[in-house]
């Protein structure tokens, strides 16, 4: 992992691989990166991130094998909009 966090989500992805989103870093600042672990080479990759920097939220796979980030908080206070990754 790139960048090391807390109450950040993971999710296994349809291919095997683990998409961890937001959480906060050791400063408990909120963080709205996104990396892919992939679980055959041990290797981590950054992708886009969220819109808004986002702890304490859930993430959940689609059945399409999106990943939908809801709730949750950042230091505006509690967060009413999703992201969806594909």
């Amino acid at each position: 992992m790139t960048t090391a966090r807390e109450w950040a989500t993971a999710s296994r992805l349809l291919d095997g691989s683990v998409l961890v989103a937001g959480g906060a870093n050791v400063l408990a600042t909120g963080l709205s990166a996104v990396e892919i672990y992939n679980t055959l080479t041990n290797t981590w990759t950054t992708v886009a991130n969220l819109t808004n920097a986002r702890t304490k939220h859930t993430a959940t796979v689609l059945k399409n094998g999106q990943v939908i980030a809801v709730g949750g908080e950042n230091s505006g206070g509690p967060l009413t909009r999703a992201n969806l990754f594909s």
